[in-house]
């Protein structure tokens, strides 16, 4: 039947804590590691974080330029809204990524090491989607502004390569359950 199902709901891991002779709550649920050596898994750690900062900086540092008529139409900005929020939950994630040192409970690891090559193909999405649309803009209004205006699609496809690149990385990330 259909209500036999078992369904994942947000607060099932505390299900798998349980108190100890002392009455503290101790993890008694599955714990990951990266599938590597110590040495791949800096690499992997670095590259992600590094990676998930230029990929912030790619989408903020166009707003920080002075203000040309491409950046104000609306047709351009709720692209790059998108974009922005996107490529601050893959910043997001990789933070949570990288704070957890060596074995990654169950839950987190579905929450970032699982969810981020999806946030990076979402963020991709986005920034092509503001790509596309600043192109438009330029190509059919006009690229008043000179060099703003120009630097502006620059950036998102750049935010759009390191995506895709980002969404690689993380597909390829092996994670074993430790015993």
């Amino acid at each position: 039947m259909a209500n036999e199902k078992k369904h994942r709901y947000r607060w099932d891991h505390l299900n798998e804590f349980q108190r100890d002779g002392t009455g503290k709550y101790v993890y008694t649920g599955k714990n990951f590691v990266f599938d590597g050596d110590e040495k791949s898994r800096r690499r992997y750690l670095l590259l992600s974080g590094a990676g998930a900062a230029v990929l912030l900086l790619l989408t903020v540092l166009p707003e920080c330029l002075p203000p040309v008529p491409l950046s104000k139409s609306p047709v351009t900005l709720l692209p790059w809204l998108a974009c922005l929020i996107a490529a601050g939950t893959v910043a997001w994630a990789t933070a949570r990524l990288i704070a957890n040192r060596d074995a990654m409970r169950e839950y987190r690891l579905a929450k970032t090491g699982k969810a981020l090559p999806v946030r990076c193909a979402i963020s991709a999405v986005f920034s092509a989607l503001a790509f596309a649309c600043q192109m438009g803009y330029g190509f059919f209004l006009g690229w008043d502004g000179g060099a703003g205006a120009v630097a502006r699609p620059l950036f998102s496809g750049g935010a759009l390569i390191l995506s895709l690149l980002l969404c690689r990385l993380h597909k390829k990330a092996v994670w074993t359950e430790r015993h």
